[in-house]
């Protein structure tokens, strides 16, 4: 029950329970809901509503407000608000910079009245990119790299985990230094496990080798993890021709949420820049797999397809059939 306080104005709320989270209903949006950071699966952070077009945007009115803190509080980097709220069904979930989430009712269009609220004390942060849900929980991702199910009804903690991968002895990676930037991702995957994926999010910038991960919806018990850059032996590591590990604190960061093919049973991600990023000198090669888009199985945990190497900026048109194959 770590950092959560009830606010008092729930006392005069009506309780709901609303129908849990399922795999079906993230695989086909509600329109009147917004269940996942971007909308859907497909990434399209496009509503199918209509009241709102060309003609009427123009009738927009601010109808109410409500602080949610943020960067104006404590820490060691000045956050930034970048966290999508989730909604269903009237009621409104939202994390700040500082990783506190607030659960809102707004089913009266009017104000926002506040249920609860969950506070993880972390004493860092740059920013919270958004939440998941999945049954009847809401998944938080904090720059701490702990991975928390909180109980959508009440707030509480359901499970918390310490996500940060550990140093492996032989490559020497990856650093300490990992966080969590990015809103987790929540899907069933090709052996019907329930399962979290998060990503690594600070390697281009702070200097370590980032990863995706995937987690038990249940429980928080790690069930995968590979990393975005190869290591030596592995395919794609004779792209970093250097002589003095540079993979080591090579980047490819995951801080953006994927997109999942649910047929395919594919995760589809963009990694970040190689590090350093301004100088390549100290990194020849192409530097596999930063910069690029990786497709990873649910099951074989293996990055399968990456384009756009080197940090080279080009315009890519892909055609998702012709992944079918991989």
């Amino acid at each position: 029950m770590r950092g959560l306080v009830v606010i008092a104005a729930a006392l005069a709320a009506t309780p709901v329970l609303a129908a849990d989270v399922t795999s079906e209903r993230l695989r086909h949006p509600e329109p009147q809901n917004w269940l996942m950071v971007h909308h859907d699966y497909d990434n399209s952070r496009h509503s199918p509503l209509k009241a709102v077009n060309r003609d009427t945007v123009k009738d927009l009115q601010l109808k109410f407000t409500v602080s949610i803190g943020g960067r104006a509080t404590g820490g060691t980097l000045r956050g930034k608000e970048e966290s999508t709220p989730l909604v269903e069904d009237g009621f409104m979930y939202v994390a700040d910079t500082w990783s506190r989430v607030m659960k809102f009712d707004v089913r009266n269009g009017t104000n926002a009245v506040p249920l609860w609220r969950y506070d993880p004390k972390i004493t860092r942060s740059r920013t919270t990119r958004g939440l998941a849900m999945y049954g009847n929980k809401i998944f938080l991702s904090t720059y701490d790299a702990r991975l928390i199910a909180l109980d959508r009804d009440n707030g509480e903690v359901t499970w918390e985990v310490q996500a940060a991968a550990p140093m492996d002895p032989k490559t020497l990676t990856p650093s300490k230094t990992q966080a969590f930037s990015g809103a987790p991702l929540t899907i069933k995957s090709a052996g019907g496990k329930d399962l979290v994926i998060q990503g690594e999010s600070t390697g281009g910038s702070q200097g370590t080798r980032s990863w995706v991960g995937a987690f038990e919806a249940d429980t928080g018990k790690l069930v995968w993890r590979t990393f975005t850059i190869p290591a030596p032996g592995e395919p794609g590591s004779e792209t970093w021709k250097d002589n003095h590990n540079a993979y080591r604190i090579g980047g490819a960061s995951v801080w953006q949420t994927g997109s999942y093919d649910p047929a395919l049973k594919l995760l589809y991600w963009g990694t970040g820049n190689p590090g350093p990023d301004w100088n390549g000198d100290s990194r020849k090669g192409d530097n596999l797999y930063t910069s690029s888009l990786v497709a990873l199985g649910t099951l074989l945990f293996l990055i399968t397809f990456s384009v756009i190497a080197a940090a080279r900026f080009m315009l890519l048109r892909l055609d998702r059939r012709a992944l079918s194959s991989v």
